[in-house]
């Protein structure tokens, strides 16, 4: 197969994959705004429900009353929802997609308020760990849609200016080869090209696998780019 044939392939695989990302960045943004104004107000009413207990204390035991306004209640949802993006640009991926805090065993206290008959409270408190982390997830929601937004805009752009001509010549020799190609050997066989850059936009292409020491392709990518040099 020569190379022009992948060429038009890859810039045609790159061309949907950026007008799918291009596509899906405006929903995924606007989701999550409407889903962080509904955050906002959620939270905003849990914030006035914990001012109206917290507040009443004193004013039982000293006769004292104490008011926050609605200023004051927007001002500390706004300061929550702040500290909330922040700590989900914070933190790390990895970390959030951690399943461990699911296997811990149920607390003793949680037992104790399910037999008791607490119901719904009871599960929760029976497996703080896992109750906990739901919680946050779904305030993470919010964070996550606007930050996928934001990645797919970036991938779109990314695609669009991809180093396509180095990127179909290192596919070629990916494809006419059996195994694993070594990085130093597409190095001296590409040292006049933008090697790094046709390696960046073949990992956008599913099925190009990279590996600790070569990169390779799939038994799906290969049996479909054989398929197209029959059909070109």
């Amino acid at each position: 197969m020569e190379v022009a044939p992948l060429e038009a392939w890859i810039r045609r695989r790159l061309a949907r994959d950026a007008n799918t990302c291009l596509l899906l960045s405006p929903l995924a943004i606007l989701g999550g705004i409407l889903t962080l104004v509904f955050t906002f107000w959620f939270s905003y009413a849990v914030i006035w429900m914990v001012l109206k207990v917290l507040l009443a204390i004193p004013e039982l035991l000293a006769g004292t009353h104490w008011k926050v306004g609605h200023r004051g209640r927007l001002g500390l949802t706004t300061a929550f929802l702040v500290l909330l993006v922040v700590s989900y640009l914070m933190s790390d991926r990895w970390q959030r997609q951690d399943l461990s805090s699911f296997a811990e065993g149920p607390s003793p206290a949680g037992q104790a308020l399910w037999r008791l008959g607490g119901g719904k409270a009871g599960l929760l408190l029976a497996h703080p760990g896992a109750a906990s982390r739901i919680i946050v997830d779904l305030l993470y929601i919010g964070p996550q849609l606007l930050v996928t937004g934001w990645n797919l805009l970036r991938d779109s752009g990314g695609a669009r200016a991809a180093e396509i001509p180095t990127a179909a010549r290192v596919l070629w020799t990916l494809l006419n080869h059996p195994g694993r190609v070594a990085y130093g050997e597409l190095t001296s066989l590409y040292a006049d090209g933008d090697l790094q850059g046709g390696l960046d936009s073949l990992r956008r292409i599913e099925g190009v696998v990279f590996l600790e020491l070569g990169v390779t392709l799939s038994a799906e990518l290969r049996a479909e780019l054989s398929a197209l040099e029959y059909s070109s």
